[in-house]
């Protein structure tokens, strides 16, 4: 396997700190009692997050972001190995991404009661914000679209 260029290799060590910082935002904003606790009720930043909190256990939410850090971390992968198809999955559900996460990000600090689980989620979905538009910058660099021509 040939070696990444730069621009590719920083992307994807962006991505996956990006991921990581979700993982640890998601998993802590749940265990510091942020908004997306039982108990916490809708009046926080919404009721998705509120529905979720009712409905799936904590053990089981962790399994769940465990599971989609791992698809994404995977997916991540295949753009640093060069699969062409892989950066453009990641590109759209990239950008779904970094959407949502805003998203939460208006409603989080849009939110009258706030916890230690919903600071340290916000900081740390502060820097997915920072990190996924870094990795989709880099992504998508001219130096590195030859990378991805080739078959692989």
């Amino acid at each position: 396997m040939p070696e990444p260029p730069v621009p590719v290799r920083r992307a994807a060590f962006a991505w996956w700190g990006a991921t990581a910082c979700w993982f640890l935002g998601s998993l802590l904003g749940r265990l510091l009692g942020g908004h997306a606790t039982p108990g916490a009720g809708a009046g926080g930043t919404g009721e998705r997050d509120a529905l979720l909190a009712t409905t799936l256990p904590t053990p089981v939410a962790v399994l769940a972001f465990v599971v989609a850090a791992g698809l994404w971390a995977s997916l991540v992968y295949g753009v640093f190995r060069g699969a062409g198809w892989a950066r453009v999955v990641l590109a759209i559900a990239g950008a779904l991404g970094i959407l949502d996460v805003v998203l939460q990000l208006f409603a989080l600090f849009a939110a009258s009661a706030r916890d230690t689980g919903d600071l340290v989620r916000g900081l740390a979905f502060l820097l997915v914000l920072g990190l996924s538009m870094a990795g989709f910058t880099l992504m998508f660099r001219a130096d590195a679209a030859p990378y991805f021509k080739r078959r692989r």
